[in-house]
């Protein structure tokens, strides 16, 4: 955006100096013929020039206005799945999670749904918690931002099959979602979304009001100490 704007600031100056020009000649002309020129019609010269002037000017103030995505996709480009997922593997999980729970590590977890067959590594979050609480997390790293959305959303369409006849177990999308009923079990939340190259998920027994935070305290803290690995391998 910035040579737009300076190239459309370099065609009004352009015009202005041509402007300026051919009035002086006009003018110049007018004296030695003994008439006066000065409020004399625009040539076709000085339309066109004019015309320049409003021309640069307007893409000199897009190229200020509209916004610049070059850089942040740049940076997505950048990131490498394999960098991040070596990142995230070397740790520390140092994120706070909800409720008292503590992070103690992540670990190899194997997933046997079709739709996480893409998946460049995928690691379990361990977290110690109370005897009466079920918790499982997990992430998962995909080779670009669009396979971790498509797996996301294969897992809420995979929700919404299996309790299709309970009606509307879920809401959000892939990039945040959460569910009262989960593929593991029809009394736990499962909330989900992702970051980047990431998708994550936490599933919380039992599915009472009370414990949906952990879910989705959770899953932010697991998207926030990813996306922090991804600006380093960007980085790197």
């Amino acid at each position: 955006m910035e040579s737009l704007a300076l190239g459309g600031v370099l065609i009004a100056v352009v015009g202005l100096i041509a402007v300026v020009l051919l009035r002086t000649s006009d003018k110049s002309k007018a004296r030695r013929r003994d008439t006066d020129r000065g409020n004399a019609p625009w040539s076709r010269g000085e339309v066109l020039s004019l015309v320049g002037i409003l021309v640069g000017a307007a893409i000199g103030v897009a190229g200020f206005v509209l916004p610049d995505d070059s850089s942040s996709e740049e940076a997505e480009k950048e990131v490498s799945a394999v960098a991040l997922a070596a990142l995230v593997r070397q740790g520390p999980f140092t994120e706070v999670l909800p409720m008292g729970l503590k992070p103690q590590g992540l670990v190899d977890v194997n997933l046997g749904e079709s739709s996480a067959a893409g998946r460049v590594d995928a690691l379990e979050l361990r977290a110690s918690h109370t005897d009466d609480l079920g918790f499982f997390a997990h992430l998962e790293i995909y080779p670009t931002a669009d396979a971790a959305i498509r797996r996301a959303e294969a897992r809420i369409e995979t929700i919404e099959r299996i309790y299709e006849e309970e009606g509307d177990v879920l809401d959000g999308g892939p990039e945040s979602y959460c569910a009262y009923m989960t593929i593991r079990a029809p009394i736990a939340w499962e909330c989900g979304g992702t970051a980047g190259l990431v998708f994550a998920e936490a599933t919380v027994t039992p599915n009472a009001n009370a414990y949906q935070p952990i879910a989705t305290g959770t899953v932010s803290a697991i998207l926030r100490y990813t996306s922090e690995k991804a600006r380093l391998a960007a980085e790197s």
